[in-house]
């Protein structure tokens, strides 16, 4: 008879810790869990009563839980914004000064749209992604003061996947962006949508240059 695999059994624990079984006790989990096995023809799982975890088991398994929980999200408070560009050649995947999500009107120079990633120590590649979408427009006056506009979309997806303890999964640049504008003044929008147990997480910000003088 078919097994659940592992992963949906961990999905379905994390799930409980949101629900009545928070404080530790999974019974009720375990309960849902033998009744579902029961519905599908798998008799693999034991009653409730045989099943529940114990103490060691949850100690064990409860740094992953809280982990699957937290979903992708950005290694810290400066794992997601835009930078000016390193002064360090050699570093140029690299932050050295943090401007924040919505910086606003972009000093002359060159910056990167920097993100690095805290992901789940657990599934497989393609289990955790990551969508990248920005919104550009930009307003170009002419001559006689006439303005005229146009968009510009793009929409990116990346696998991640967990890097370690002590780091996060690092992409970057997202976008490297120059100060100013030759084309007209620009004003930009970005977003990013992480996956998470209860639903998608969405990050937001933005930049805006100003034309580059004729």
């Amino acid at each position: 008879m078919s097994k659940l695999p592992i992963i949906s059994l961990v999905a379905f624990i994390t799930g409980c810790g949101a629900g009545p079984a928070a404080d530790g006790n999974l019974l009720e989990c375990q309960e849902q869990l033998a009744q579902c096995s029961k519905a599908s023809g798998d008799d693999s799982v034991p009653a409730a009563s045989s099943a529940a975890l114990t103490p060691f088991e949850q100690e064990v398994m409860k740094d992953l839980i809280a982990s699957v929980k937290a979903g992708v999200r950005p290694v810290s408070e400066n794992g997601l914004g835009i930078c000016p560009k390193h002064s360090d050649p050699k570093k140029k995947r690299e932050c050295e000064t943090m401007l924040g999500n919505n910086p606003g009107e972009l000093a002359e120079g060159e910056y990167i749209l920097y993100s690095e990633w805290a992901v789940p120590d657990v599934g497989a590649k393609g289990t955790w992604k990551i969508k990248f979408e920005t919104e550009c427009t930009t307003t170009r006056v002419g001559s006689d003061g006439s303005e005229s506009t146009s968009n510009r979309s793009s929409s990116k997806e990346y696998d991640v996947v967990y890097a370690g303890k002590d780091r996060g999964y690092r992409i970057a640049p997202l976008r490297r962006i120059t100060s100013p504008s030759p084309g007209g003044k620009v004003s930009c929008t970005y977003k990013l949508t992480a996956p998470h147990g209860d639903g998608d997480r969405l990050y937001e910000g933005g930049w805006t240059l100003p034309e580059a003088p004729k």
